[in-house]
């Protein structure tokens, strides 16, 4: 048989299975038609295998929308391409079971599920976790056929006492009634895998760059929606001091906002917009090339979130009127299957300063790719050259290589670009990353 695998490694072939119960006189009683796919997964130190072959985990968390009955099949495909779109192989569905329209197309998409169940931060109460677990079985029986579902999560962000008895209770039911050998957390972001929100709640961005988790499932910061989708919900309602009720509403964080975006002074909503999505931007490509250029020490990385659930003001990167904004595309290039990763630890160097950033060379694919070539070139903000420069590489499959560094010393203040861009030995571009920087006086 033809084997199920992710998009990114090879087709996810599913076949029709037909059951048919039989009375004694071989009359049928009720039948049933499934889609099923033949794979295996597994995961050993946080490194996951996929019918024996290990890959990194490139990976978001998608919420639901507020009414899971106004979701359909078209609904939940216009979403997985947007998501799909990020260049992600797993998919965290976050704290809920959705329906089962979105599992039927992760299957035939050939994207891998990290299946939670509670939200964080339950009462500590033995009767609330026996009832939990009661609850728990036929929902694991919904979806255990499914070939996408690649990893359970009891639950999020449980405390101690919670993750000693309500998790306690939660995990044998899996084993119980999932024979497969998928991974099985606990508790996400507390005992094992990592959620990380530096240069948000604690910490600066910068700590990023010498991250050293195994594995994060959560890591992100709120950016604002770009200024159309935003306007329609909050249409005069700037600055954000005078309308804090309404914003808060909307589910901004004013404090980590402002501590992270710096105070607007006399800015325009407009012009304030693209530097919140700036420093998300520069937050998403600082850990996830990071935990790149570790792999298999590290295993994946999940981006927090894909898409907001209603109007509101969050760490989504898709608004709910489903518009990507520049964060969208950051994660994109990011998570690039074959990336030319840009390594630096500052985004803004003094004229005459020499800017000097590591290049690179990441391949996911199971493949080699010879006789490719890494092109770089620093250009102004009117897209004029100002140096340029090439590596010549041959990548393994499944590899990761430093190259050495693209440099150029800049004397006149402004803004300006490090591309990099991997083409091929026919001259196919496969992928660009950006980096983007100031000399300041």
């Amino acid at each position: 048989p033809r084997l199920w695998w992710t998009w990114d490694h090879g087709r996810p072939d599913l076949y029709t299975l037909d059951v048919r119960l039989l009375d004694a006189a071989g009359t049928p009683q009720d039948a049933r038609s499934l889609a099923v796919g033949i794979r295996e997964i597994e995961c050993i130190g946080w490194k996951f295998y996929l019918n024996h072959k290990r890959f990194f985990v490139r990976g978001t968390n998608y919420y639901y929308n507020l009414f899971l009955s106004e979701m359909n099949r078209a609904a939940y495909e216009r979403d997985m391409k947007l998501m799909l779109g990020m260049n992600v192989n797993m998919i965290r569905i976050h704290c809920h079971f959705t329906n089962r329209e979105f599992y039927d197309l992760a299957d035939e998409y050939g994207v891998l599920l990290w299946q939670d169940y509670l939200e964080a931060w339950y009462p500590e109460d033995r009767a609330f976790s026996l009832r939990a677990a009661e609850l728990y079985d036929p929902l694991i029986r919904y979806v255990r056929n499914h070939p996408s579902v690649a990893a359970w999560s009891t639950s999020d962000e449980e405390s101690l006492e919670n993750y000693r008895d309500l998790t306690k209770h939660l995990a044998p039911r899996l084993f119980l009634n999932d024979p497969q050998r998928r991974l099985a957390i606990r508790s996400t972001g507390r005992y094992g895998d990592s959620h990380v929100y530096y240069g948000w709640y604690s910490g600066n961005i910068w700590q990023y760059a010498k991250l050293e988790d195994a594995f994060v499932t959560e890591l992100g910061a709120t950016a604002l929606p770009n200024y159309e989708s935003l306007i329609r919900f909050l249409p005069n309602h700037w600055p954000i001091k005078d309308h804090a009720e309404d914003w808060i509403f909307r589910k901004l964080q004013i404090f980590e906002a402002m501590r992270a975006w710096g105070d607007p002074g006399g800015m325009t909503l407009q012009e304030y917009i693209p530097r919140t999505q700036a420093y998300v931007s520069r937050l998403f490509q600082l850990a996830i090339e990071r935990m790149r250029r570790r792999k298999y020490d590290a295993g994946g990385i999940f981006h927090f979130h894909a898409i907001d659930i209603w109007p509101s003001v969050t760490m989504a990167c898709i608004d709910f009127y489903r518009v990507p904004h520049k964060v969208y595309y950051t994660v994109q290039r990011s998570f690039s299957p074959v990336l030319a990763s840009l390594e630096y630890d500052r985004d803004q160097w003094r004229p005459g300063d020499e800017v000097r950033v590591g290049v690179w060379a990441i391949n996911d694919n199971w493949y080699p790719i010879p006789n490719a070539v890494v092109h770089w070139r620093f250009l102004d903000s009117s897209g004029r050259t100002q140096t340029s420069g090439r590596f010549p590489v041959s990548m393994d499959a499944d590899s990761v290589r430093s190259l050495g560094y693209a440099s150029w010393r800049a004397y006149a203040p402004g803004a300006f670009q490090l591309r990099a861009e991997v083409v091929d030995s026919a001259g196919k571009r496969l992928s660009e990353n950006v980096f983007e920087f100031e000399i300041r006086r």
